[in-house]
């Protein structure tokens, strides 16, 4: 693929999942079509190479997209009365979002496959870092509006979307995502490349202490971590499937059904008062954890429609969202769609076999986005994206420039 091919999808990628033009005063409408109209172009440039569908390399894991974007639209249309009857019952003048439609799902699930095809036939080295790059400086272009709008003032409710790109979970994400980018642009880091990836993690952690979002800072702490002090030895452990997976159940799983039983150690209420400055019930996340599980029972195979969880959390906790990634996923594609979830990140995790050294900064980004998950829902499109890059084929250059950054 051409690389001036190649910069122009990655510049609708970038406005598909990480962009939008009401960022900047555009009306949501024409927000809309033009996010719609990146959706269609991105098509109609990867027609040609849609064939890589097909490959038996990437077989299963398109036809697992493609699973879960066919139940993303089937509980959206199953649900479309139910969820405007609520959306009338539960507006009340305080914001909720709008009801989902089919189309929609059927634009963002088309730009979803679409990307995975464009990812499948850029996975070389070369290609890949020219996305990369792409991704990387229309990201530091968007963060410097965002961010002086952010340091200005803070936003106190977490409901009101008072920055310019939205609530502080948007402010704070696309700081994430930039450091994530960015780190996965230098997989082998040399001495300026560990101080400038520390720098902008530091910006992300100062951005989430001055706008009092105290999940991002978490996983701020998790990729500085990850990132700086990790082995060899730990990046190909961290890289396994099974710890991925216990990792997630732990994080979202035993978490969200067992916190009462944690929060009965006394180093653990000292841990959440003192350090992470929250109550015992981890800011009425408690009641909304045993209240929302009555959601489950209503809609359990495909849930209530992507984009519907703020309804529903909404009827049964009064809360805007579940407060926990796997929770969430469940309300919005119920058991099918989580169980086709995980068989996408297993199938992806599954491609990395001795190539981790290369992919150790997407494994690091996943691993920050658990702990986020565990109290709040950052499992998004843009999230299976970054799990694409696993995809990235192994660059032969990586064993001689790890050898070259190890010299003193």
């Amino acid at each position: 693929m051409r690389k001036s091919k190649i910069i122009l999808c990655s510049l609708l990628i970038f406005s598909i999942f990480f962009f939008k033009l009401s960022y900047f005063g555009v009306s949501p409408t024409v927000s809309g079509w033009f996010t719609n109209a990146c959706f269609l172009l991105l098509a109609a440039l990867l027609c040609k190479e849609s064939k890589v569908f097909f490959d038996k390399d990437y077989l299963w894991i398109n036809l697992s997209l493609l699973a879960f974007s066919i139940i993303s639209i089937i509980s959206v249309e199953a649900n479309v009365d139910y969820i405007q009857t609520l959306s009338v019952q539960y507006r009340d003048g305080e914001y909720i979002s709008g009801v989902t439609s089919s189309k929609n799902v059927l634009y963002t699930s088309l730009g979803l496959i679409m990307s995975a095809i464009f990812v499948e036939k850029n996975a070389d080295a070369g290609n890949f870092r020219t996305m990369l790059r792409t991704l990387l400086f229309c990201m530091g272009i968007l963060l410097i509006p965002v961010n002086i709008d952010a340091m200005k003032h803070v936003v106190v409710f977490d409901d009101i979307e008072g920055y310019m790109v939205g609530n502080k979970f948007t402010v704070c994400y696309l700081n994430l995502y930039f450091c994530a980018i960015y780190y996965m642009a230098h997989p082998i880091l040399n001495h300026k490349q560990k101080q400038l990836l520390l720098l902008f993690i530091f910006m992300l952690a100062a951005v989430s202490i001055h706008t009092q979002c105290t999940t991002t800072l978490l996983g701020a702490v998790v990729l500085a971590v990850l990132a700086i002090f990790s082995s060899d030895r730990m990046k190909k452990h961290l890289s396994s499937i099974k710890i991925v997976f216990f990792t997630l159940f732990v994080c979202d799983i035993l978490f969200f059904f067992f916190t009462p039983w944690f929060l009965q150690f006394d180093f653990v209420q000292d841990f959440i008062v003192n350090v992470l400055h929250e109550d015992l019930t981890l800011t009425g996340r408690l009641d909304i954890y045993m209240n929302i599980q009555d959601a489950f029972e209503e809609s359990p195979w495909i849930g209530y429609g992507v984009g519907n969880s703020n309804m529903i959390s909404r009827m049964y906790t009064g809360a805007f969202d579940a407060q926990n990634g796997l929770a969430d996923l469940f309300i919005q594609f119920g058991a099918l769609g989580c169980l086709t979830f995980l068989m996408i990140i297993f199938l992806l995790f599954r491609q990395i076999k001795n190539k981790y050294v290369t992919v150790y900064p997407i494994v690091v980004f996943v691993y920050a986005i658990f702990a986020i998950s565990m109290v709040e829902i950052p499992f998004k499109h843009s999230f299976v994206f970054f799990l694409l890059m696993l995809l990235q084929k192994k660059n032969d250059n990586v064993g001689q420039l790890k050898c070259r950054t190890s010299k003193p």
